[in-house]
C-alpha cells in the first residue's frame, strides 16, 4: 500500500506515525489558529522502496540534487518525500509507510522511550526482540552495538544495563 517502507527517527507512537498539533492566537479569537502536522524524518538506512514511477521519480530527484551540491543524504530524501505540492513546485507524491518503531528500533527507543521492556538485565520474549537496533542517537555507538550484540546474540541479558 506504499512506494516507501522505512524506519523511523521517532521515538514514541506519536512522533513516528506523526501527531496534529495547533496554534492559537488568542487575539483573533476562536478562530485564530491553525493545525499542523508533526512527525519524525524517514532514517534511509533502513528502507523498502517499491519500484513504482513515483518512488523512481522521487530517487531521481534526491540523485539529481545530490550530485549538484553536497548534502546529506536522509535530509534530502526526507524534503523530497515530505515536501507538499506549492507554487512552480510539485511534491513527489510517494506513499509512505513507516515501520513500527518498537520493532524497527533507533537506539532511542531501545535505551530511552522503551528501555523498561529490556532493563535491566530484563528477560523478554523472543517474539518481544526487536527486528533491528539501529544506532543514531548515541555517540558510543560501538560500545552499545557491542552490548545489543552480547545480550541477543550471546544471551546474556544484562550486557546493556552498565
Amino acid at each position: 500500500d506504499a512506494d516507501i517502507e522505512a524506519s523511523t527517527d521517532g521515538f514514541s507512537k506519536s512522533w513516528a506515525g506523526g501527531q496534529i498539533s495547533s496554534v492559537h492566537e488568542p487575539k483573533m479569537g476562536w478562530g485564530g489558529g491553525g493545525l499542523y502536522v508533526q512527525h519524525f524524518t524517514l532514517n534511509v538506512g533502513c528502507a523498502f522502496l517499491r519500484p513504482t514511477p513515483r518512488a523512481v521519480l522521487l530517487l531521481e530527484r534526491v540523485a539529481d540534487q545530490l550530485s549538484k551540491a553536497a548534502a546529506w543524504d536522509q535530509q534530502v530524501f526526507n524534503s523530497e518525500a515530505f515536501m507538499l505540492s506549492h507554487g512552480s513546485y510539485n511534491g513527489s507524491g510517494v506513499a509512505v509507510r513507516v515501520m513500527q518503531y518498537d520493532q524497527f528500533m533507533n537506539s532511542k527507543v531501545f535505551f530511552f522511550s522503551e528501555r523498561r521492556r529490556f532493563f535491566p538485565g530484563r528477560l523478554t520474549a523472543e517474539a518481544d526482540w526487536p527486528v533491528m537496533v539501529h544506532f543514531n542517537y548515541h555517540p558510543d555507538k560501538h560500545k552499545r552495538m557491542l552490548c545489543v550484540w552480547e545480550r541477543y546474540v550471546g544471551g546474556k541479558p544484562d550486557a546493556c544495563d552498565s
